[in-house]
């Protein structure tokens, strides 16, 4: 699977090579922990009493200035957590290690995940409705292949046109 548009890239054991650097430090300190979080990492509306907080999670952490990301059931989570959040700092979707985005222009980046992102979906759907096993390493792979596929086209959705970046360095 791991050579279907996307060249060879595991997201399950090599997630963790692509954590972004923390955008208050000029090193990139940023690691993957698992640990017990603490109330304010953990997401949505969690019940958040310290009581609570029972199981330990993957979280990236900040060595250099103690950042820390969502806390996350699983270590690809949690890297892609860290990478959307402000906490991290953003790069052109050129410089995205995966899905070979570096030679592409906007749209055809644009175009290159729309089909991947409709192939792992109706993957995904297609898994469900043969009713398999849905707790294995390749269904846990199409989740995290997708999660990094949606992750990609909000860096090429914020990457500027190159039209509009030219615009804006004659100004």
């Amino acid at each position: 699977m791991t050579d279907r548009f996307y060249g060879i890239f595991d997201p399950l054991s090599e997630s963790t090579d692509y954590i972004a650097k923390c955008a208050n430090c000029i090193d990139n300190q940023a690691q993957c922990c698992y640990e017990l979080p603490t109330p304010e990492q953990l997401p949505g509306l969690v019940n958040k009493s310290p009581g609570k907080i029972l199981k330990k999670s993957y979280f990236i952490r900040c060595n250099s200035c103690g950042q820390t990301g969502l806390a996350c059931k699983k270590n690809w989570q949690a890297v892609i957590e860290w990478n959307k959040s402000p906490l991290s700092q953003k790069f052109p979707y050129q410089q995205f290690p995966i899905f070979g985005l570096r030679q592409l222009t906007k749209f055809e980046a644009k175009e290159k995940l729309v089909e991947i992102r409709q192939d792992l979906e109706s993957r995904k759907k297609q898994k469900i409705a043969q009713k398999e096993r849905l707790y294995n390493d390749h269904y846990e792979r199409l989740k995290a292949f997708l999660a990094w596929t949606i992750y990609a086209q909000t860096i090429v959705k914020l990457t500027p046109d190159l039209a509009e970046s030219e615009q804006a360095a004659h100004e």
